[in-house]
């Protein structure tokens, strides 16, 4: 069986959306560690994203040779799913609330969220 390259796309998008992983991580270790721990903690990051660029194409290429495509496509997805509900559910805010804008949690205006308005207040200039 062979995967639609429309699945390709979809994947590639949701990684894309997942690109800035490596900037939030980093800038949470800068809030929760100590400014002499932070090399050791940007080390172990840097470490675990290496061990997981060297070994997850070798496990997804068996995976794939031995099961299929889209076993490989179903457990990415899962494994995906479940770092969003860990990072939902046990990992805390990391500023803390006196450091916090008090327009956090404020509702805004859809002048405010259209990107055609904000696009436009560009063009003015």
């Amino acid at each position: 069986m062979k995967i639609s390259p429309w699945w390709y796309f979809a994947v590639i998008s949701m990684s894309g959306v997942f690109a800035v992983t490596f900037s939030v991580i980093f800038a949470y270790v800068a809030d929760i560690t100590q400014e002499h721990e932070r090399s050791t903690a940007y080390g172990l990051v840097s470490a675990t994203f290496a061990a997981s660029l060297v070994t997850s194409p070798a496990i997804g290429a068996y995976l794939s040779e031995n099961y299929g495509d889209t076993l490989v496509v179903i457990l990415a997805t899962a494994i995906a799913l479940l770092d969003i509900c860990f990072i939902l559910v046990a990992v805390p805010e990391s500023l803390p609330e006196k450091m916090r804008p008090a327009s956090w949690g404020a509702p805004i205006s859809w002048e405010q969220a259209d990107p055609f308005a904000v696009s436009s207040n560009f063009l003015k200039r």
